[in-house]
């Protein structure tokens, strides 16, 4: 059995998981408000505002995303 530190398989795991949640909120945005509006009655159609706080929280995801991969791959470059 090996003794070695999980740190890696746990920063990757933790990256993943984070990349993963900034797709799922693009896709849950297109689908609620691009896609399913089309087949819904007027009743049940999400509304404007949902739309706005789930851009920003995306818009949100994808700017961390993007300074996360900044900062790594700016370390990569130094070394």
């Amino acid at each position: 059995m090996h003794f070695a530190s999980p740190q890696a398989l746990i920063l990757l795991s933790a990256v993943l998981g984070f990349v993963g949640t900034a797709i799922f909120t693009g896709a849950l945005l297109l689908l609620n408000y691009r896609w399913m509006p089309r087949w819904l009655p007027e009743v049940v159609k999400p509304s404007p505002i949902g739309a706005i706080a789930l851009s920003i929280s995306w818009c949100a995801y994808l700017l961390l995303t993007s300074i996360y991969l900044w900062l790594q791959i700016s370390a990569w470059l130094k070394d």
